[in-house]
């Protein structure tokens, strides 16, 4: 399986907080930013090796008998990811001050917008 850098943190919603494509990026475990406090580019940030492979023979079986390849929902993301995930991002945008009178933690908040996305995506590509 070749390995692929999967963003879970869409690159062009790191672009509204970045500098010339480029963020600083705190490591909360470390209590220090990453790159001595250099900032990195957003393609270097937000991903991981293949997380959204799966066994195509397992799709095949809970979801879509034409699934062919572990990289099906990685395509499926990138082919709408835009269409669907962009105007779910916005929609947050004004719910800023909302989010920060609540107190919802990044991570939360995070996992919520991921979880909304790729029950869009099925839901809108009828898989």
């Amino acid at each position: 399986m070749e390995c692929v850098n999967q963003h879970f943190v869409p690159q062009y919603y790191l672009k509204n907080f970045s500098n010339n494509g480029n963020v600083f990026v705190f490591d909360k475990e470390r209590n220090d930013y990453l790159a001595k406090g250099n900032s990195l580019p957003i393609n270097k940030i937000g991903f991981e090796k293949n997380i959204y492979d799966s066994k195509p023979e397992l799709l095949q079986i809970f979801c879509n008998p034409n699934i062919e390849t572990e990289k099906f929902l990685d395509k499926l993301i990138e082919k709408y990811n835009e269409r669907i995930l962009a105007p779910l991002i916005h929609s947050f945008v004004n719910l800023g001050e909302e989010v920060y009178k609540e107190k919802i933690e990044l991570n939360v908040l995070t996992n919520l917008i991921h979880n909304l996305f790729v029950i869009s995506a099925i839901d809108n590509t009828q898989v």
